[in-house]
This record gives C-alpha cells, sequence and structure tokens, in this order.
C-alpha cells in the first residue's frame, strides 16, 4: 500500500471517531504525558545515584527526594497509560462496531447471486467449524449469510429490517414454510446453478 492509499484509508475512519473528539483529544494528551514521564524516569534515577556520591552524604535528603521523583514519574507513566486506553477503548469499541455494521449491511444488500459466485461465506464456514468444535457446552452468536452455517444451531432468528420474524430450529422453521424455508431453497437453487 502506498502514502496515498494509507491516507485515504484515515480519511475514510474520520466520521466514525468524530463523534469522540473529545475523548481522542484527551487520549492524546494524556499519550503525550505518558511519554514526557517515560523520558523523565531514567533522568530522575541519573539524579538519584549522583546524589548517592560519597561527598554528599550529609545530605541525606537529596537521595530521597529524587528517589520518590523517580517513582511518581514511573507511576505517572503507568497512570497516564491506563488512562488512555481507558478513555480510548470506548472510541476502539463504537467505531469498531458501527464500521462492521456498515460492512454487514453493505454484504446483506449485496444479490445472493453475488455472494454465492464471490463466495463470502467463507467466513460463515470458519465460524461453523470452530463452533461445532468447541461442543455443545458453549455458546455461539453467527450472523450467516449462508443458511447452511446454522442448520446444526440450536436457535436460529431470522431478521428483516431489524425486527425478529421467525425463531426456531432449522427443522421448526423448515416446517412452518414462510422465509426461512424460502430463503433456504433459493441457496439451494442458486447453488445447483452455480456448481452446474
Amino acid at each position: 500500500m502506498n502514502g496515498h492509499h494509507d491516507w485515504k484509508a484515515i480519511r475514510s475512519l474520520l466520521p466514525y471517531l468524530y463523534e469522540f473528539k473529545g475523548r481522542i483529544a484527551l487520549a492524546l494528551t494524556l499519550l503525550i504525558l505518558a511519554k514526557f514521564a517515560n523520558v523523565g524516569i531514567p533522568l530522575a534515577l541519573k539524579d538519584v545515584i549522583d546524589a548517592l556520591v560519597p561527598s554528599q552524604q550529609d545530605i541525606i535528603f537529596l537521595p530521597i527526594a529524587m528517589f520518590i521523583a523517580y517513582g511518581m514519574l514511573r507511576l505517572a507513566s503507568s497512570l497516564f497509560s491506563e488512562l488512555r486506553d481507558a478513555l480510548f477503548a470506548k472510541v476502539i469499541f463504537n467505531s469498531v462496531s458501527r464500521i462492521a455494521g456498515n460492512i454487514f449491511q453493505h454484504l446483506d444488500n449485496l444479490s445472493l447471486r453475488f455472494q454465492l459466485q464471490r463466495q463470502t461465506g467463507g467466513i460463515s464456514r470458519v465460524i461453523e467449524r470452530s463452533s461445532k468444535l468447541s461442543g455443545r457446552e458453549k455458546q455461539c452468536v453467527a450472523i450467516a449469510h449462508r443458511l447452511s452455517t446454522v442448520i446444526d444451531a440450536d436457535n436460529i432468528i431470522v431478521l428483516n429490517q431489524g425486527r425478529i420474524i421467525e425463531q426456531g430450529s432449522h427443522q421448526q422453521l423448515l416446517a412452518q414454510k414462510e422465509n426461512y424455508a424460502t430463503m433456504c431453497a433459493l441457496q439451494q437453487t442458486e447453488g445447483t446453478k452455480n456448481h452446474e
């Protein structure tokens, strides 16, 4: 990737980050403060060592003060880093979930033919294999375009424009002969056309 594409990718992320501009500014400030504290740690340690020179043994306060300054800088560095991470966690979580939602919505709007030809359900096969390997005692939530990936699920929820329209096991939903059954039939038809 060259520099032009890198900046284009960064610009495309800005709308997701703009909502959190205050948190981002504070996190960057904490990052800078943590870096200053990190730079100050070796300097404070140097002063502690220099204060321990035998000729200055009369002034015991100086090494203790330098040692306290060293400890405070170490604490400040860790504190600023932790605060930065805590502030930025909400930014990361919300931005990633919004980007993932937009990607899912885009994939959902693509035609079934496109999804079958481009095999956009490849990730679903990985999820299906891992959920079978993990055992029945664990819960797995999967968003699937390829219905074959959820056949063994205990509970399948069918959504239309964000609303639940059907819910049940694979066999129960097929028996209802509604949307899920229609989508299964369409995917089987599309799949056989593509393999011919």
